[in-house]
């Protein structure tokens, strides 16, 4: 069984972005409560592998617009964002 880690950083990802750790887990599924409203985030995660560490998928982007728990959800090797309001955001990013 494989793990997943997350990261975060706050604003759009540049190269320069520090990727801060939220979580290494075995689940595909993480929340992140606390974060501040009215600013942008962005996420991304990796699988540990008998391999390595695969290279982290596409930045997942999202403006908080209120006092938000953001749910990240990783099927199908796509990430997805959920919020506490049941509304989902679908990105077009996968990992291999």
């Amino acid at each position: 069984m494989g793990a997943y880690i997350f990261q975060m950083t706050k604003g759009k990802p540049i190269p320069e972005s520090e990727w801060l750790p939220v979580t290494t887990t075995l689940y595909t599924t993480y929340t992140v409560e606390g974060l501040e409203s009215a600013c942008y985030y962005s996420f991304r995660v990796a699988a540990v592998t008998p391999d390595g560490i695969t290279d982290f998928c596409t930045p997942v982007e999202k403006i908080v617009t209120y006092h938000a728990i953001i749910t990240r959800v990783l099927k199908h090797g796509t990430l997805y964002l959920l919020n506490n309001t049941g509304g989902q955001v679908l990105p077009d990013n996968s990992y291999q």
